[in-house]
This record gives structure tokens, C-alpha cells and sequence, in this order.
């Protein structure tokens, strides 16, 4: 089995690497002393005496031919360790080039706000070739996606980054043997006495058989094995909620009061909405000035927040807040109180400037017991049961800046390691919470926080159909649809098909104030119309996804991709607004090829028999879009 020659517990054989005091682990590890127990490895510099200890905890899947490796170092000794660097969290070797001699790597560009948002592309590696994914400024899908898929000559590998920080993946082929290294992007470092670093987790699936089949094992796998559940709500169908500030275009923050969400909740509920969010600025001092202080404005909330939480608990729904907790505002309640946990872009020397923007040190336990305070206490006694955390700036800096020159790397490590604990310190007392994440939209999108948040925003470029297309297209190959949103606040079919195969976050203006509705009066019939077509879609969204077309960020594209579930589903389409083409010819996968479907358009209800192997659809007019329900009728 492929699986097996890349891992072998047993032996201690697992697929990770570093340098350590100037030697490469792959020459000394396998003489250090070694502790096996179930699915964990613990590797000793030194038994007797202490030293570092590497804890290598694998899990190998039964349903999937995949692995999760997660790397743990502790220093057990009385000195600081040898320097550690170069640490690959997963790194392995295969030896089966396709046919030319050239491996190929399927990638997608991370959520930058931008239209080339996870647009894909393929890096060809020949013979001699090197290639290199990366993020960029500490968010970890801030330049490339941290997940993609390897064609080999034997078969397909996908791989998915555990590291909310930095990360690198360095891909070489040497004379038709391909290594792949992924890890913390940069760490030179010494380990003082009783220090314990996680250094995330590296998920790898190796697949023989049809590539797109191995993107739809890893959605399940993901599905299955990473994506929380709300306690309570029975299921990990998409979610329809709304962000109130998405009803004013993205914009409506510091505008925010009591008594306008309360009008908005009353509004939402005929919309089987689920959950409500006020976004940023319900804060004394408002957005961005005011991160830091955590309490409500009582001008805008007089009696509080529970005012609000309380209408929607009436109507089944439940209510939520927008904190930005990492990043702190000098003037600020919170930086006021403990400049000492605060880390500074140019390093921690001198006194905060005026409006200076900082981050909280999550490497510090007591910074991390401060904030979970805060939020808990809002579960607690404002009944707020929504978290969406927003992340708005690049860390890098600020962690390199603090780091001492024998410790590149620790303030990231430390940070992280707390991040996780805090989010995980929230998942465990609180699972009946609803968590969104963002960060300036889609930047912090990988497999760590994809098992710590119910869903994430991809993009803060909304409402724009050809991203919104190209971005559910390209993250469809590797998240269950479940695991991100996209938003509405128009009527068109053009706009709304745009958005539907992913959780729906709603910006309509359901209580109709006219003042900011760009679109109009609230189109209550039209709405609840979208919304019967969405519960119809969404059943299949986390299900085996399927391009039918190539990817293209082209406005002149046309493209079209189906999910299914057995022998029915639904299918995509979309021609852009410079697309010539009258007609487009495609064919179902994943299914029966020798039944007859009915294919029902969902706009019109008009049903039509079809082949699998073969059916035309016509462009009548640009920008179009059809999404089509398919079901077997028979041989």
C-alpha cells in the first residue's frame, strides 16, 4: 500500500525532518530512544538526563488512504537544547514521475480581496525543477491556498497545511524523484528549560484512481473528520444567517444600535435565517479606533446587549458579535491595562504612539485568560450564542520583531500554540456556539482552523459574481461547501446563483429602510422564492463535487460544476458577461451514465429528459446562469 511506504509507526519510520545542533534528523533519530503508544511516537535526545523529546502523534484513517501528523517539542532538560531549525512538520519522497517525467502541482491563490482570489493554476515541475507555495505576512492563506494536489505517475497526493502562521512548501524533483518539505517558513531556535512548542499539524491523503476522486475522498475526510457541529442544530448542511453589516454593503458598522438590530432580527426570521451577527463598532470607542475596548457603547446599547440577543432567541434564531481580540489600539481599555502583553510592529522598546494599532501576545497564558474572560462573559450574561472573529492585520512583522536572534520563530510558535488553545478553550465549554472566522476575509483559511470554525468568509471583495464563481469553484476541490460563505443582497438569478453553492450569509434589507436599500424595497416574495431554491441546492453541496469545465477567471468564461449524492444532483452554470458561446455542452460525472435523468431548472421548474453522457444547454443572453436539479428516472 502506497500510504505504508511513507509511514510505518512501528518502526518509528514517520514523515517529518529537522536539523538539529547543524545534523539533519534523518541521520540520528533513528538512534535516539523511542516510545511507542497507540498512534504516538515519543523520540528522546536523552532519557536519563532530559533534553528535547519530539512527540510525533499519527493518526492514520481506516475510511481514507490519509494520515494527520501533529509534531510536539519539549525540553525535559536543565539547559536550553541545541539549535533547532528547519523544522518540515511533514516532508517525504516519491518516486513515480508521470508519464515525461514531470510532476504537477494543483494550486489556487489564497483570499487576497482581490479578483484572482483562489483562482487555480498548475505548477509544472520537470527534472531538475523547484517549486515553492507559501503565504505571506503570517496569515496563512495570504498568497497561496494551503491546500493543493500532486499528480504523480502512481497517483494523486493531496495536502493540507496545519500552521495558522508562516508556512512553506518546498517541492524539488531529482532525477524523477519528487521530495516535498511543508513547515513553519522560518525557525532557528533554542528551547529554554520546560518550554513545550506545538508546531501544528500536516494532513497528506494519497489516492490511486481518478483525481477527482481523491479531491472528493479529502472533502469527506474533512467533512467527517474536521468540521465542528453546532450542538444541537442536527446537522453540517450550509447555514443561512446574516452579518447585519452585509445589508448595508459591507459597510453598515459603527451605525449599528439597539433598536435598528432589533428591527433587522424581527425582519430575518421568514427567511429561515439561523443566526444574527452585528458586526463591528457595537464597541465604546467604535471600529477600528476603539479594538480593545470589549464593552458595548451605551449610547448605541442602553440597556445592554441582551436587549437584541433576547428578540432573536424569541424567534428561534440565535445572536451573535464581531470581536477582533488580536489586535489592540493604544488608548484602548485593554492596552492601557497591560501594555506589557502587547506586541509592537517595530518591536517592544519605547512608549505606544498615539492610535498605534498592536497585538495582544496569545504567548502569554494570562493575555489568553483575559480575553476568553471577555467573550465568555458575553455568552454567559448577554445570551450571545454567534462568534465571528476577524483578524485585519499581518503578523509577521510584529512576531519577528520580538523574536531574539538564538529564537527566530518562538514568539510565532507561542502565539499560534495560544490561538489554538483559546479557540479550543471556546469549542469545548461552549459547542452549542455558532463561529464564523475571517480575516480581511479569506487569509486564514487552513485545515487547523477549518476544525475550530463552523464556517469562513473567503473574500472581503463581496458581492461580485465572477469572484464569488471562481472562488466557489476553486475551494469546492478540497472544503466541504459547509466551510464557507458567501454573500447576497440582490434579487437577480445572475447574482444569487453566484453564491449558492457555499453557507449563505443573507444582506438583504428585510425591514426595508429605503434610505440604504441601493437595490430597492425589500422584495419579501422574491426573497422567500431564492431561499426555497437554496434549501433545495444546499442538500448537495457537501456531497462529491465535479468541474465540468475547466476553471477560468476570464470575463469572457463560461464554466460549469455539479455536485451529486447518488444518482441525483445539481449543476452549475454560468456564462460571463463577454461569453460568445451560445450554447454549452456538458456531461454529468459521478453517476449512472447508462440511466435517463430529469433535469429541472430551478428558476423556471421546466423539466427536460437527458443523457448523462451528453446534454446542450443554450446562452440566450450574458450573464447567464442556470442551476439545474438532476434525478434518475431509469434505464
Amino acid at each position: 500500500m502506497w500510504l505504508g511506504e511513507i509511514i510505518d509507526i512501528g518502526s518509528g519510520k514517520l514523515p517529518f525532518g529537522f536539523n538539529y545542533g547543524g545534523e539533519c534528523s534523518c541521520g540520528f533519530l533513528s538512534g535516539w530512544d523511542r516510545q511507542i503508544s497507540g498512534d504516538t511516537v515519543k523520540y528522546f535526545e536523552d532519557k536519563k538526563n532530559g533534553g528535547l523529546v519530539v512527540t510525533a502523534k499519527l493518526k492514520a484513517y481506516e475510511k481514507w488512504p490519509a494520515f494527520d501528523l501533529q509534531i510536539t517539542l519539549e525540553n525535559t532538560g536543565t539547559a536550553d537544547t541545541k539549535t533547532i531549525e528547519g523544522f518540515s512538520t511533514l516532508c517525504f519522497e516519491v518516486a513515480s514521475p508521470p508519464e515525461g517525467g514531470a510532476y504537477v502541482v494543483h494550486k489556487a491563490m489564497g483570499g487576497l480581496s482581490t479578483p484572482e482570489d483562489f483562482v487555480q493554476g498548475d505548477a509544472v515541475i520537470g527534472a531538475g525543477g523547484k517549486f515553492t507555495l507559501e503565504t505571506a505576512g503570517g496569515r496563512s492563506s495570504n498568497k497561496d491556498l494551503p491546500f493543493f494536489r500532486i499528480d504523480t505517475g502512481r497517483g494523486n497526493i493531496i495536502v493540507a497545511v496545519g500552521w495558522t502562521g508562516q508556512w512553506k512548501c518546498e517541492l524539488e524533483n531529482a532525477d524523477g524523484v519528487l521530495s516535498v518539505s511543508a513547515g513553519m517558513a522560518d525557525s532557528h531556535f533554542v528551547m529554554h528549560p520546560g518550554e513545550k512548542f506545538g508546531l501544528g499539524s500536516m494532513v497528506a491523503l494519497f489516492w490511486e484512481g481518478d483525481p477527482y476522486e481523491s479531491n472528493n475522498a479529502f472533502r469527506q475526510l474533512v467533512l467527517e473528520e474536521y468540521v465542528p457541529e453546532v450542538k444541537g442544530r442536527g446537522g453540517l448542511s450550509p447555514y443561512i444567517f446574516c452579518n447585519t453589516c452585509f445589508t448595508r454593503g459591507g459597510g453598515w458598522l459603527n451605525e449599528c444600535d439597539e433598536q435598528n438590530q432589533i428591527s433587522l432580527i424581527n425582519a430575518l426570521k421568514p427567511l429561515s435565517c439561523e443566526s444574527v451577527i452585528t458586526d463591528a463598532g457595537w464597541f465604546v470607542g467604535g471600529w477600528p479606533m476603539g479594538a480593545g475596548n470589549w464593552d458595548p457603547d451605551p449610547e448605541k446599547y442602553p440597556g445592554g446587549l441582551k436587549p437584541v440577543s433576547e428578540a432573536a432567541i424569541r424567534h428561534g434564531m440565535k445572536y451573535g458579535l464581531w470581536f477582533e481580540l488580536e489586535r489592540v489600539v493604544s488608548g484602548t481599555e485593554l492596552a492601557n491595562r497591560h501594555t506589557d502583553w502587547l506586541l509592537r510592529s517595530g518591536g517592544n522598546s519605547g512608549i505606544p504612539l498615539e492610535n498605534e494599532h498592536m497585538l495582544l501576545n496569545l504567548g502569554i497564558p494570562e493575555a489568553v485568560d483575559y480575553i476568553y474572560a471577555i467573550v465568555e462573559n458575553k455568552f454567559k450574561n448577554d445570551r450571545i450564542e454567534c462568534y465571528r472573529q476577524d483578524f485585519n492585520v499581518d503578523p509577521l512583522v510584529y512576531w519577528q520583531k520580538n523574536d531574539a536572534p538564538d529564537r527566530v520563530g518562538v514568539t510565532e510558535i507561542k502565539y499560534i500554540n495560544g490561538l489554538y488553545g483559546y479557540l479550543d478553550k471556546i469549542r469545548a465549554n461552549y459547542p452549542e456556539v455558532f463561529m464564523d472566522g475571517c480575516s480581511s476575509g479569506g487569509r486564514r483559511i487552513d485545515i487547523e482552523m477549518v476544525k475550530r470554525f463552523h464556517t469562513h468568509q473567503k473574500t472581503d471583495l463581496w458581492f461580485n459574481p465572477t469572484v464569488d464563481q471562481n472562488s466557489l469553484f476553486s475551494l469546492s476541490h478540497y472544503l466541504p461547501n459547509v466551510s464557507f460563505t458567501a454573500h447576497i443582497n440582490r434579487y437577480d438569478d445572475y447574482a444569487f446563483d453566484s453564491v449558492s453553492a457555499a453557507t449563505l450569509c443573507l444582506g438583504w434589507i428585510a425591514d426595508s429602510d429605503e434610505q440604504y436599500n441601493q437595490n430597492g424595497k425589500f422584495e419579501a416574495t422574491r426573497a422567500d422564492e431564492l431561499m426555497e431554491r437554496y434549501k433545495t441546492t444546499r442538500r448537495y453541496l457537501n456531497r462529491s463535487f465535479y468541474p465540468l469545465t475547466p476553471p477560468s477567471a476570464k470575463d469572457d468564461a463560461a464554466i460549469a460544476f455539479e455536485f451529486c449524492d447518488g444518482n441525483s444532483g445539481v449543476v452549475f452554470i454560468f456564462a460571463r458577461e463577454k461569453c460568445e458561446k451560445s450554447s454549452l455542452i456538458l456531461a454529468l460525472k459521478g453517476i449512472d451514465g447508462g440511466l435517463r435523468y430529469a433535469l429541472t431548472d430551478l428558476a423556471s421548474g421546466e423539466v427536460t429528459e437527458i443523457k448523462a453522457s451528453g446534454f446542450s444547454v443554450g446562452i440566450d443572453k450574458v450573464p447567464f446562469s442556470r442551476v439545474f436539479k438532476f434525478e434518475a428516472l431509469g434505464v
